[in-house]
């Protein structure tokens, strides 16, 4: 299974942190993680010789791999290569195979991905601590007692 990372067009504080989420949730749902094309930063780069980048320029992923068990990486390019001009993947609204021409990424991608909307006041990403059945049940148990007021504190509100 695949997480896509495709970053906004804010600074990069803002891609940075995104980027580290995409990296936690991918390792922590085991799914491999697919890297967004080099492009261009804004604010990065300017009158300079190199003014695209990709997220190996800042981030060291080959040791990040090495130092967690489980994390796997790979780039937009290897993604396409792969999945998209083999027929892997299928149009969202035909359900029929869509191949990858080489052009317009982005179109392929909103063609055979979805992006699901979050409503964090109805839905909330929890990641059991280790493997197993019991750390699942346990997961539940805690969120059952939150939801349930069991240990005595008030209902969590999206304000606080």
């Amino acid at each position: 299974l695949l997480i896509c990372f495709l970053r906004d067009h804010g600074g990069w504080n803002n891609i940075r942190m995104a980027m580290e989420t995409a990296l936690v949730m991918a390792h922590a749902m085991g799914r491999t993680l697919v890297l967004p094309p080099e492009q261009r930063f804004y604010l990065l780069g300017k009158d300079k010789e190199k003014n695209h980048f990709d997220f190996g320029d800042f981030f060291h992923l080959d040791s990040i791999a090495i130092e967690h068990e489980g994390f796997n990486v790979i780039t937009m390019d290897e993604f396409l290569d792969r999945m998209g001009k083999s027929g892997k993947l299928n149009d969202i609204r035909t359900g029929k195979p869509a191949i990858y021409s080489g052009s317009k990424t982005f179109d392929y991608l909103r063609k055979v991905g979805t992006n699901p909307q979050w409503d964090p006041m109805k839905c909330i990403a929890a990641f059991p601590s280790s493997v197993g059945s019991a750390a699942i049940h346990e997961l539940e148990e805690i969120h059952h007692n939150i939801m349930s007021g069991k240990d005595g504190r008030p209902h969590p509100r999206y304000e606080d």
